[in-house]
């Protein structure tokens, strides 16, 4: 016969081997995050590579189209007849936004925030429209194989990571965390958590009474010093 050891306290002192409700929802977070952070520094460096998809006046050009009184501003209703450096711009404005917003919601569904995992599904949805239309671009004008090859790769992944977010934000759906996960009620023990999370236990009546002991040595001990101390200067002050 096997010891019941249900109430014993031996099950609370170790994890349980069961995975957390939510185990996909924080991994997916996890990636998102990873992703997110790639996509920010590339899409901010990447304007550093303009001069491979995009034709530079030389210096000669400039000169002659200010002696022909020829401006060289543009607006937005030329990028229709430049699809290629349009997919370009969008692309570059939303995956250093979206980027930004995949890092944020991918952190709050690691956190197990109640709203996060919907706006991670917004924010890859609307990553997969934007690249759609920016292959549209990419593939209709004339742009460098190296664009190409970027959008190529970020498409990809988002391509990827878009049945992840959904898969997440069913079971954050189906199975929400609390809403007071974060909140701490006003009788916390604070003393009591450090020792649940370090594993210790409270502190017998023995250890507080060989504490207590060591304090008041240590008030003797300065009692003892003040009173010397101020002996001193009374026999400094009296010679």
């Amino acid at each position: 016969m096997q010891p019941d050891t249900t109430h014993s306290g031996l099950d609370s002192r170790w994890p349980s081997s069961e995975p957390p409700p939510r185990a996909f929802a924080q991994g997916t977070g996890l990636v998102l995050q990873a992703v997110g952070a790639v996509l920010f520094f590339t899409t901010c460096c990447v304007c550093s590579l303009s001069g491979q998809w995009e034709t530079v006046l030389s210096r000669g050009e400039i000169l002659e189209s200010q002696q022909d009184d020829q401006a060289l501003n543009w607006s937005a209703a030329d990028l229709i007849d430049r699809p290629g450096q349009a997919a370009m711009m969008l692309m570059a404005m939303f995956m250093t936004v979206g980027g930004l917003a995949m890092l944020a919601f991918g952190l709050g569904m690691q956190s197990e925030k109640r709203h996060s995992a919907l706006g991670a599904v917004l924010t890859i949805l609307a990553a997969d429209g934007v690249l759609i239309v920016a292959a549209v671009g990419l593939w209709a004008g004339e742009t460098h194989w190296l664009a190409r090859l970027w959008h190529a790769a970020m498409m990809l992944t988002v391509l990827l990571l878009t049945p992840m977010t959904i898969v997440a934000y069913r079971q954050m759906r189906a199975d929400p965390p609390p809403e007071d996960l974060y909140v701490v009620p006003e009788d916390f023990d604070i003393d009591a958590y450090k020792r649940q999370v370090r594993g210790t236990a409270p502190p017998t009546p023995q250890d507080v009474a060989a504490r207590r002991k060591r304090l008041e040595a240590e008030l003797d001990e300065l009692d003892r010093e003040e009173k010397n101390r101020q002996e001193g200067e009374a026999t400094r002050h009296g010679g």
